[in-house]
């Protein structure tokens, strides 16, 4: 069987300089693009886990599901705690290069998926890095984005930032299924 297609070395090291870049830069990347960014790492991430628990390893959906507890559990501690924490002690754009940064380390720990890996040892130590990464990303996303629109026009905004996230997964969901299927049938 062959290992999970992921995001590649070259990938990490492109969200890595993108990273370094935007937290030192005085104009970083606007929110929309941080969130359709976002979006696109962690919706890729989720269906590579998806094939890799279930197709590769035979997981059950229930015990799938199960499996990203530790995603789960580690982006709401970290963005109801360690996010609005570091928030107004961090500028947003480093907070955000942070988040990015966290993202590229669990997309680099799912490239070393096999068909022999396990959960505690491989698995886990992802999506446990993608959890912080999603938490303190979504804090100074949502912040910036709050605090420059008028507050008439606070559901539209919020609706574009999703909205943007969700574009991001959906690009990310197809690029990753049409790798996966590609290199399947090779």
């Amino acid at each position: 069987m062959a290992p999970l297609v992921g995001s590649g070395p070259d990938g990490d090291r492109l969200v890595w300089v993108f990273a370094w870049v935007e937290g030192w830069t005085p104009t970083p990347v606007t929110v929309r693009d941080a969130a359709a960014i976002r979006g696109f790492c962690t919706f890729s991430l989720m269906l590579g886990m998806t094939y890799q628990l279930q197709t590769v390893l035979g997981y059950s959906p229930f015990e799938a599901g199960l499996a990203f507890v530790g995603f789960v559990g580690t982006a709401v501690i970290s963005s109801t705690q360690l996010g609005r924490r570091l928030a107004p002690r961090m500028r947003p754009g480093l907070m955000m290069a942070v988040g990015l940064v966290l993202y590229a380390v669990a997309l680099l720990l799912a490239t070393r998926l096999t068909a022999n890996t396990g959960y505690w040892a491989d698995i886990l130590p992802s999506m446990a890095v993608m959890g912080p990464g999603v938490g303190i990303l979504t804090v100074p996303v949502v912040g910036t984005v709050m605090s420059v629109s008028d507050l008439r026009d606070g559901g539209v905004v919020a609706a574009v930032v999703n909205t943007m996230q969700q574009a991001g997964g959906s690009v990310g969901a197809v690029l990753l299924n049409t790798i996966s299927i590609s290199s399947a049938a090779a």
